[in-house]
């Protein structure tokens, strides 16, 4: 009997079965709501590795979108790359024919180059396959605009019959609006998984009876009634989780229960009540309890982050930026740099929307110390940059702009080297 993953698993299967049959369809816009999202995304992983249920071929290409006019080129050269990395293993697979780019399809530019990439892999496996698969996921969409109108052109296009192009979407902030049905060769398909339903049931169904499988099956409830709106039955369920961690000295997991229905008090718009369990959750940490659990201090910062978040929220900035200070300087107790960069930063953002200039560049100062403390290869992927367009955005008007300016930039650059770009940055978030 198949468990309640498993089960939507297949109904994603039996959806994509039916899309793929459909007469004129040639892309396929994944729209599932946040909380489905990854189950969708585990369902396109499973028949990339060839080991889900589909008798079709996929394949993933992650090229940047960097506009309409190079972008059909960019992907042809991403499906001849694929394919001349797996030359080795499918030659050894016994397909009749060989996989070839021929001159004259390195000739072609653009759109014709595409075309030619996918019926050249169309023509040398299509006897193992029913259709070529392309889910499009680039590592950076500057303007979503332009994506979403390059992909209603691609639909439009003289496609191959075989041929399907695959992108995922979140229903609730989606990127490609304007992407629809009533597009030529659009398919919308918006999954009802509930996947918080599953996961209840899952925790139901699982594991032995006992506290730990309580707690478990009570945590799970205060995501599933928030995500049904109901709000009553979260609080319920935090009320049992934490009862039931209390009464077992699990004060960490006493406070990840505070924290998870904060976030649902968030999620439902209700960011002061969210900040005041947050403010409940922290006494519990610094009181005799929360002193004596060795996983506690870790917990410190997380608590004084999500708080700062509600209060952002709020747009109550000025208690955003003492509860993010707060945050950064626990980060700091605890050694964790990755936690006191985004607590230093967002303190000084929130001073920055206050119009506090000097505690604003005391804020971002400390990050950026954070910043330093983090192993080279970790910090293009954190929020550093966005420290130092603050701190660039914060020196204007100073007596000695330019100077201190430059030293921002030296500083970044030994930082971040090449991933320094604060004005690239600006503009793909003002696009």
């Amino acid at each position: 009997m198949k468990n309640a993953i498993e089960r939507r698993i297949q109904k994603i299967d039996e959806l994509w079965d039916t899309i793929a049959r459909e007469d004129g369809v040639r892309l396929i816009r994944w729209m599932p709501a946040p909380s489905d999202l990854q189950l969708v995304e585990v369902h396109l992983r499973l028949q990339i590795e060839d080991t889900g249920s589909t008798p079709d071929l996929f394949l993933k290409l992650d090229t940047p979108f960097a506009g309409a006019d190079t972008a059909a080129g960019a992907l042809a050269d991403a499906i001849v790359r694929a394919c001349e990395e797996a030359r080795d293993e499918t030659e050894s697979m016994g397909f009749s024919r060989a996989w070839e780019w021929t001159a004259r399809d390195r000739a072609l530019a653009g759109g014709p180059r595409f075309l030619a990439a996918c019926r050249s892999v169309i023509h040398a496996y299509g006897e193992r396959f029913r259709l070529l698969v392309l889910w499009l996921a680039p590592s950076e969409v500057p303007d979503p605009a332009a994506w979403a109108k390059f992909l209603a052109r691609m639909a439009a296009a003289d496609l191959p019959p075989r041929l399907r192009i695959v992108v995922l979407d979140n229903a609730d902030a989606p990127l490609l609006a304007g992407l629809d049905d009533s597009l030529p060769g659009v398919r919308v398909v918006e999954p009802a998984l509930d996947m918080n339903a599953a996961m209840e049931e899952l925790v139901r169904s699982e594991g032995n009876p006992g506290p730990g499988k309580d707690f478990r099956i009570a945590f799970v409830g205060i995501g599933t009634a928030a995500s049904r709106g109901n709000m009553s039955a979260a609080r319920r369920s935090a009320r049992t989780a934490r009862a039931v961690a209390q009464k077992e000295g699990w004060t960490d997991q006493e406070i990840a229960a505070y924290l998870a229905f904060a976030s649902a008090l968030v999620g439902a718009k209700r960011f002061r009540d969210a900040a005041k369990v947050c403010t409940e959750a922290f006494a519990l940490a610094e009181s005799p309890r929360g002193s004596s659990h060795p996983m506690v201090p870790t917990l410190k910062p997380i608590i004084r982050l999500t708080e700062g978040a509600a209060l952002v929220a709020a747009e109550a900035h000025e208690e955003a930026a003492e509860a993010f200070r707060a945050a950064g300087e626990l980060a700091e107790e605890i050694e964790d740099p990755l936690k006191a960069l985004e607590a230093w930063r967002m303190a000084g953002y929130c001073h920055e929307c206050e119009g506090r200039k000097s505690p604003a560049w005391r804020a971002c100062s400390r990050a950026l110390a954070a910043g330093e403390a983090l192993p080279p290869g970790q910090r293009a992927a954190t929020t550093l940059p966005f420290v130092g367009e603050a701190m660039l955005r914060l020196l204007a008007g100073h007596q000695n702009e330019a100077r201190e300016k430059q030293t921002v930039h030296a500083r970044m650059i030994a930082l971040l080297g090449a991933a320094w770009d604060p004005e690239g940055a600006a503009a793909a978030r003002s696009a």
